[in-house]
């Protein structure tokens, strides 16, 4: 009788998104210092990600999703969770901003910790037991070398993935190395792995870029933490038109690449 209750309240080991509301945030338009990152290619990356999969993107009802205070950060995640979620397998949020050792910085130099992002999603009943993932990439505030915030997720069913400290920062025309990493992967492999497979295979593809190229300064580390109880696959995805054929990154070798595209077929296993 035990056993036949605890196979009754079993979860199902997988949840196939198929239906994923998507909150895209990005902040590169900062009041009191000069920022020399801008978020346009991961913009587009993010963006092109979302609708190859079918998503619902930024359905916020005329809310201004760019270049945020803090406070305006806050005020909109939490008007976001008096969303009907009901239709939807999952909620995903990108957040693309500078950063502190406190958070996430809003345009007004103010921070936003990971707890008071992820609490108002937390709380919305029609995203109970459904994935709620957050995908936060932060340059590190001008002249400052502060660690990442590390944060233990609040509540269940819930992954948070950090980018760790990008010690650089480009222009309009260049793509951040989690994002452009991050993107790259979920699109080639969204059909063929869980999430959080291919968020090791990011954190594994962004350390080796150092490796490969040494003469970029400091170290980037991205991190991911979980409280989700289900593996998490993104159905919609289509596998390319010649995939390797044990659904493994390719590991022909890259010879001085000079572009990050490069870097996504180096030999990482």
């Amino acid at each position: 009788m035990e056993s036949r209750k605890l196979n009754e309240e079993k979860p199902k080991s997988t949840c196939e998104v198929k239906r994923a509301f998507v909150l895209m945030m990005f902040n590169d338009n900062y009041q009191y210092f000069k920022g020399y990152y801008r978020a346009d290619a991961d913009r587009e990356n993010i963006r092109m990600l979302c609708e190859d999969a079918q998503f619902t993107i930024n359905d916020t009802k005329g809310l201004k999703t760019d270049n945020l205070t803090a406070d305006e950060m806050e005020d909109l995640l939490k008007n976001i969770a008096r969303t009907d979620f009901n239709p939807y397998d999952a909620f995903i949020c990108f957040i693309v901003s500078y950063g502190d050792s406190q958070g996430v910085l809003g345009v007004d130099g103010n921070s936003l910790s990971v707890r008071e992002i992820i609490r108002p999603i937390i709380g919305c009943s029609s995203l109970a037991s459904k994935p709620k993932v957050f995908f936060i990439h932060t340059c590190k505030e001008c002249n400052t070398d502060k660690d990442p915030p590390i944060s233990i997720p609040i509540g269940r069913d819930i992954l948070f993935a950090f980018s760790g400290v990008d010690t650089h920062e480009f222009g309009a025309n260049h793509k951040s190395l989690y994002i452009s990493t991050l993107t790259e992967v979920l699109k080639e492999y969204g059909h063929d792995m869980n999430l959080t497979d291919m968020l090791t295979v990011v954190n594994r593809m962004v350390t080796r870029f150092y490796q490969i190229m040494p003469d970029f300064d400091g170290k980037q580390t991205p991190i991911f933490m979980s409280t989700l109880r289900q593996a998490v696959r993104f159905r919609n995805f289509k596998p390319e038109e010649t995939p390797n054929k044990n659904g493994k990154i390719s590991q022909e070798k890259c010879k001085a690449p000079t572009d990050w595209n490069q870097i996504f077929l180096a030999d990482i296993y």
